[in-house]
């Protein structure tokens, strides 16, 4: 036996819920940014920003008045410009609804709409699970704590950067949290598996949610509309549920993904947009791929230095703790960065250090410095170095003064390096 969600007349409440859902969820997905998941989808990008950019922003400045300038979506998914379009969107999919439901009263029900709504949101949810578990198998998403991370004082992280470096420090524990992801991706592209893809779904999700809201990681919108969706989906089958579970009841079998149609261009677009969507799931992996496969080996000047001497202009300038602007000891990290125990508003501050980017020349023995990682960003010195067995020699110029740093490796090894396990432990370490 098998039921038939999209037949006969639908209750009042159902259709005005699932118009609300409709324009709601339509809105939001149809505002999703993939850039991040593939080179090709830049141009679509584009229109979407400038369509949402657009209504938000006009929202914002002739209506909501949030703020009078708003940060758009970047690192962060939780900016003003994300709760603009929050309240925007509610709002739409209100007053949409009003419209609607006075328009199409005489309605029984949106079988045909329904099943478009559902797979719409099964197939985003499923697109997502798959963009962010590939990267955290391929351990790309939380990396292992850097040189410059492990010498700051663990009093002075923000909750999110502490949790980021607790589930990067394992790698198994990333890799089995991608791997749940993928579990999701794969059981939500079966008509059969999508209900045991959902409730693993929302595990998942909801402990993600957690995450954000717990350690104030600014995704907390972004995962709180998928563990929404997941409880969308699955909201119909309740009733089935709860006679199976909790009656120990034989039940229905859900027809609700079944799809047939006697029309060929319905069968052609349906398999076209399986096409678009596998397409879409092979670039996330192969730019996921390329990434972990081209990942850079430490540079040739990675360690942890003491500054022996620092001398400006001829002077010889003490290493005190309590000058906040002279270098104490400097960090070259991973990704071509350095870290520099300095409040010098020169260098781009972040947890009590300040820090720069360079690129190598090694045969003329130069460091070509900028504050960010970007093309664009502010250059800084050209410094010139001399690296000789646990020294390294430093000299550039900086404004009208001259700079000479003498850099002592201190050799330190930090013990969350070791990654040490221990079956047998006596006591707690």
């Amino acid at each position: 036996m098998t039921t038939a969600p999209y037949t006969g007349t639908w209750p009042q409440w159902q259709k005005i819920a699932f118009r609300f859902c409709f324009i709601y969820f339509g809105l939001y997905i149809l505002s999703t940014s993939f850039s991040d998941f593939g080179t090709l989808m830049t141009y679509l990008t584009k229109f979407q920003v400038l369509i949402a950019d657009t209504l938000v922003y006009g929202f914002n400045d002739h209506i909501l008045h949030f703020k009078k300038e708003l940060v758009p979506l970047a690192g962060s998914g939780d900016t003003s410009y994300g709760w603009v379009q929050l309240i925007l969107y509610l709002i739409l999919a209100f007053v949409g609804t009003i419209i609607w439901s006075i328009l199409d009263y005489k309605r029984t029900n949106y079988r045909k709409l329904d099943f478009v709504l559902w797979n719409s949101i099964r197939y985003y949810v499923c697109f997502m699970a798959f963009s962010y578990g590939i990267i955290k198998v391929f351990l790309m998403q939380m990396s292992f704590p850097l040189l410059s991370q492990l010498a700051t004082p663990l009093g002075d992280f923000l909750p999110m950067r502490l949790s980021w470096m607790f589930i990067g420090y394992s790698n198994g524990y990333q890799f089995f949290s991608g791997l749940m992801e993928l579990t999701v991706f794969g059981l939500l592209l079966f008509r059969r598996t999508v209900l045991l893809g959902l409730f693993i779904g929302l595990g998942v999700f909801v402990n993600v949610l957690l995450l954000n809201l717990c350690y104030d990681i600014p995704v907390k919108l972004f995962s709180a509309h998928l563990v929404a969706m997941c409880l969308f989906l699955i909201s119909p089958d309740l009733t089935r549920l709860y006679h199976f579970f909790i009656c120990n009841r034989t039940t229905a079998i859900s027809a609700k993904y079944h799809f047939s149609s006697a029309r060929k261009w319905m069968r052609v677009t349906r398999i076209g947009l399986k096409v678009i969507f596998f397409v879409m799931i092979g670039l996330v992996f192969k730019e996921s791929y390329d990434y972990y496969a081209e990942k850079p080996p430490k540079p040739s000047l990675y360690g942890v230095y003491d500054v022996d001497t620092y001398v400006r202009n001829r002077d010889t300038i003490p290493v005190l703790a309590k000058d906040s602007i002279i270098w104490k000891d400097v960090i070259f990290d991973r990704f071509r960065m350095v870290s520099v125990n300095s409040t010098d508003t020169v260098l781009r501050q972040n947890y009590r250090r300040g820090y720069f980017y360079y690129k190598q020349d090694s045969l003329a023995g130069t460091l070509d410095c900028y504050k960010w990682d970007h093309g664009d960003s502010t250059y800084l010195w050209k410094i010139k170095y001399r690296k000789e067995k646990d020294r390294i020699y430093l000299q550039y110029k900086s404004g009208a003064d001259s700079i000479r740093i003498s850099l002592r490796d201190n050799h330190r090894k930090f013990q969350l390096e070791r990654r040490e396990f221990h079956w047998l432990s006596e006591s707690n370490r």
